[in-house]
């Protein structure tokens, strides 16, 4: 067995939300799919005008 301790990590700035109906959190809300490319500053993430904590 592999065992691996991350002991820190970097994001480039940029994320990616992808959505699918019946997936997820969301899936009885969502329709069709969609990939989104959102930004992540610091301890947030915004999507769409909204601040998310990351």
């Amino acid at each position: 067995m592999l065992v691996v301790d991350v002991l820190s990590l970097e994001v480039s700035g940029r994320g990616v939300i992808v959505t699918a109906p019946g997936e997820r959190v969301l899936g009885e809300r969502v329709d069709k799919a969609k990939t989104r490319v959102c930004m992540v500053n610091g301890d947030y993430v915004e999507f769409k005008g909204l601040k998310l904590p990351a």
